[in-house]
């Protein structure tokens, strides 16, 4: 930690910061997350576990800037950034901390439904404001959920995760994507800006009015479907997401697609552990991937 502290220093000499710890290491999967007390208050930085979320990182730079005051819920404000690297270690950003804790599967299961409904309202809403950010000063991000991307990803299945699925596995993920790859109705939608990993733990809530009270981690926003963030909360538990279609208007279109996508995510995390070279990562997610197949 020490090291961490030392590099944010180096960067702002003048940034008076009297204590700073880091978080569990399960709040930041791709990222070290380190909470700061300091003279202007507290304050929340965030260092690049690896080449790739050095990447990550910096796209969610780029976009942040233009998402402030842009809707409801508060997004990360970064005005603290590293310079000159792409180094891990030594690339971070730090923002003041937006209140509040992570909204963890945990807190879902055990809500009333008055609760999930408020939840459900509110992640809607920010959702709509999301996509609703016009896009026409966005061209220099990337856009998401093509069909380029998705045979590149498959061909990365074939190759590094069809080795450790057994002949069943294999079958049905092939024919996921080849309904994919052969419905065209799939492939087409409107672009938008999306968040890209809208899941427990990037929302957070006050545990003592039960409110919404920020949205984090836009490491994968950018241009693409919006469907990709609606199979984001369809992986929230089915009363949860029958409140989202009661409040998203006119979802149904999305749906198919959102179905999509949802059965890519588990995938997408065995992949990264395996490139990473995070096994544990890799191990629960194939782990939990292999489950869902079960059950289908």
């Amino acid at each position: 930690m020490d090291a961490f502290l030392q590099t944010i220093i180096q960067n702002y000499p003048d940034l008076q910061i009297t204590s700073i710890h880091l978080h569990d290491p399960d709040e930041g999967q791709y990222n070290h997350v380190f909470s700061a007390e300091s003279v202007i208050g507290p304050l929340i930085f965030r260092f690049p576990r690896n080449e790739i979320s050095v990447k990550t990182i910096q796209n969610e730079l780029r976009l942040l800037g233009r998402l402030q005051n842009q809707t409801t819920l508060p997004v990360p404000n970064p005005i603290y950034t590293s310079r000159n690297t792409q180094t891990p270690g030594q690339v971070f950003m730090g923002y003041p901390k937006i209140p509040g804790r992570p909204l963890l599967r945990e807190h879902l299961n055990k809500a009333e439904k008055t609760n999930l409904k408020k939840w459900a309202t509110q992640m809607v809403q920010f959702l709509i404001e999301l996509h609703a950010i016009p896009t026409n000063d966005l061209d220099d991000l990337t856009i998401n959920e093509t069909p380029a991307e998705y045979e590149q990803f498959y061909a990365e299945i074939r190759q590094h995760l069809f080795p450790h699925l057994n002949e069943e596995a294999r079958e049905k993920t092939a024919a996921h994507f080849e309904n994919y790859f052969n419905n065209t109705a799939l492939q087409n939608y409107s672009i938008t800006l999306r968040h890209g990993d809208f899941g427990t733990g990037n929302v957070l809530y006050d545990p003592d009015t039960l409110n919404l009270t920020g949205v984090i981690d836009f490491g994968f926003s950018g241009l693409g479907d919006p469907a990709i963030d609606i199979a984001a909360l369809a992986t929230l538990g089915d009363t949860f997401f029958g409140f989202v279609q009661d409040t998203y208007p006119n979802i149904e279109p999305f749906l198919a697609r959102a179905r999509f996508y949802k059965g890519t995510f588990l995938l997408y995390e065995a992949l990264y552990g395996l490139k990473s070279g995070d096994q544990e990562i890799f191990q629960e997610a194939f782990t939990a991937y292999n489950q869902n197949l079960a059950v289908e």
